[in-house]
């Protein structure tokens, strides 16, 4: 559709232009299924052949202080016996299931959660460690950039700031956008040792005594998602 980012560039331009627009949807993904249909884009990738693939297209609220999934990342030993380690040491249970473990929960650089762990930054890697257990988790620098890359190589942002009408209905004007490229494991190291970057673990060990990983994921608020990305060029 789009032969170039240049034309791409145009279009934004003339939806920033018209001001507010109401959102096409009520519910929280309004935001995204109004510039996706302001765009002419029926999937969640721009196809701009001057770059050499499809771009993943996001949209912000600019007051948002919610989080977003980078990536998700499994962590060093590879293995379910990590998975089930760490359930047997830091996992618990819940009166109102069936599940034997689970351990859902957010760590940061800064505390060590109610689960006693927390992350530390090191030169290569990022490490998980307890206060409680001895615990041997962590993931290397090209583990990451590998699994940053291949999710999100490149990436359009665009932001708008967002009121609610008269009538309840919500609108945007979509007045700044970003083309985002390029990892750099020393500005995700940074993020991580501020609490900007976090690591959730979801898993849980079923009534048959088998691991359910829902995948370890690095969330990020999206207020901060550019200082991901090496090359940062304004669009809008």
């Amino acid at each position: 559709m789009y032969k170039s980012i240049e034309q791409f560039k145009i279009e934004l331009k003339k939806i920033a232009d018209k001001g507010f627009i109401e959102s096409l949807r009520s519910s929280d993904t309004g935001i995204g299924y109004t510039i996706e249909s302001c765009l002419g884009i029926e999937e969640n990738n721009i196809p701009l052949a001057d770059l050499g693939s499809d771009i993943e297209l996001k949209a912000f609220r600019k007051d948002s202080a919610s989080l977003l999934t980078l990536f998700t990342c499994e962590p060093k030993p590879e293995g379910g016996d990590r998975d089930r380690e760490l359930l047997e040491k830091f996992g618990y249970k819940k009166r109102e299931n069936l599940r034997q473990k689970e351990l859902y929960c957010a760590i940061n650089s800064s505390a060590f959660n109610p689960q006693t762990l927390r992350l530390v930054v090191e030169d290569d890697r990022i490490k998980v460690v307890s206060n409680k257990e001895e615990i041997g988790i962590y993931w290397v620098a090209q583990q990451l950039k590998e699994r940053f890359l291949q999710k999100i190589p490149k990436l359009i942002v665009v932001k708008a700031e967002a009121r609610i009408k008269d009538n309840g209905r919500e609108e945007f004007h979509f007045n700044e956008a970003y083309l985002l490229k390029g990892f750099s494991f020393e500005s995700f190291k940074n993020m991580v040792s501020k609490d900007i970057i976090t690591v959730d673990f979801r898993m849980h060990l079923r009534e048959n005594g088998t691991v359910r990983n829902h995948g370890t994921a690095f969330r990020i608020r999206k207020s901060k998602l550019e200082k991901c990305f090496q090359e940062l060029v304004r669009l809008v």
